[in-house]
């Protein structure tokens, strides 16, 4: 049986999520803009960041996204 992954979302255009709205490593969509955003760091809101995969280079997405899978199981 397949597993439904279901992200956090927005269909407000140019919203992005906040480091408050996401945990570590987990992943967000903006339906409107067709932005996919990821909270990266350790943890600590002082360190982390929201990235908006959306503008990052092809390699720097596939390379996130495999380390997310591996992360996910």
């Amino acid at each position: 049986m397949a597993t439904t992954i279901k992200l956090k979302s927005s269909a407000t255009a140019a919203q992005a999520p906040t480091l408050a709205q996401l945990e570590l490593r987990e992943l967000a969509i903006n339906t409107a803009d067709g932005k996919l955003f990821v909270r990266k760091g350790n943890g600590s809101d002082p360190g982390d960041e929201i990235i908006d995969l959306h503008q990052r280079s092809v390699t720097e997405a596939v390379s996130d996204a495999l380390a997310l899978a591996i992360a996910l199981g």
